[in-house]
């Protein structure tokens, strides 16, 4: 069905190939749990699509989630809250 890069279509290709996608570019993300786990993963995700992202969580280490998310090139706060 589509074209093949490698063993991948084309579209897998550019949804895994590392390339710079921007489908949540102009948008705010609120990311609960950012401090670690799947909503640390969410949080850099959302910043990697595009996204300016508030990382939530009651754990110190949502700082360290919003540093890697601006240092990746992303905007990122972190909110420390319940």
């Amino acid at each position: 069905p589509g074209r093949k890069e490698g063993n991948r279509s084309r579209a897998e290709a550019e949804v895994w190939g590392g390339g710079k996608m921007e489908r949540l570019k102009g948008k705010v993300a609120m990311v609960p749990g950012a401090a670690r786990g799947s909503g640390r993963a969410t949080a850099k995700l959302f910043a990697a699509e595009g996204a300016k992202v508030i990382c939530v969580d009651r754990e110190p280490e949502v700082e360290e989630t919003a540093k890697a998310i601006k240092a990746a090139g992303g905007t990122a706060i972190a909110l420390k809250a319940e």
